[in-house]
């Protein structure tokens, strides 16, 4: 979940979290080398997500094809939320 932009009309990049920055960060933490375990790129992924000042909260799910015999894939989701800044 994302804050609502103050002004939600103004059909503006720069009031909205951009998916295409968040993707390229998502990318860059891929390729700085092998993660083993999927559920630490899900912690990571929350992470990038929670630093954005926008962001509220947070749901990832991965899935790795192949990963276990004679299943489809094995997988994981995960929820994160931000903790309010008056919160004690």
């Amino acid at each position: 979940s994302v804050a609502e932009p103050a002004n939600p009309h103004a059909d503006a990049i720069a009031d909205v979290v951009c998916y295409n920055k968040f993707a390229t960060a998502i990318q860059a933490l891929i390729d700085e080398g092998h993660i083993q375990l999927i559920e630490t790129l899900a912690e990571r992924i929350c992470d990038l997500a929670l630093d954005h000042p926008m962001v509220i909260d947070i749901k990832v799910r991965i899935r790795k094809p192949e990963a276990i015999a004679n299943a489809h894939a094995a997988g994981i989701a995960i929820f994160r939320t931000k903790l309010s800044q008056g919160s004690a």
